[in-house]
C-alpha cells in the first residue's frame, strides 16, 4: 500500500490475530511422498508381519519337537 500527496499519516493497529491478510494468505503445506517410498513402507511392514509368523510357526515346531524328542 501507498499513499500519494500525504506529507504524514497517524496510524494504529487494531488487531493482529490469526485472521489478518498475511495469516489468511498462508497455507500450511501439503506432505507428499513418492509412490516409492509409500511402496517401500508397505513392503517393509510386510516383511515385519511375515517375520513375526515365522517366528510363532517356527517356536510352536520347536516346542513340539522339544517335548516328544527329549
Amino acid at each position: 500500500m501507498s499513499l500519494r500527496n500525504t506529507e504524514y499519516i497517524y496510524g494504529i493497529v487494531v488487531y493482529t490475530g490469526v485472521e489478518t491478510k498475511i495469516q489468511m494468505n498462508s497455507q500450511k503445506s501439503i506432505y507428499k511422498q513418492s509412490r516409492v517410498i509409500l511402496t517401500t513402507g508397505k513392503q517393509i511392514l510386510l516383511i515385519f508381519l511375515m517375520q513375526i509368523c515365522l517366528a510363532c510357526v517356527a517356536s510352536s515346531v520347536g516346542t513340539t519337537w522339544m517335548i516328544e524328542n527329549l
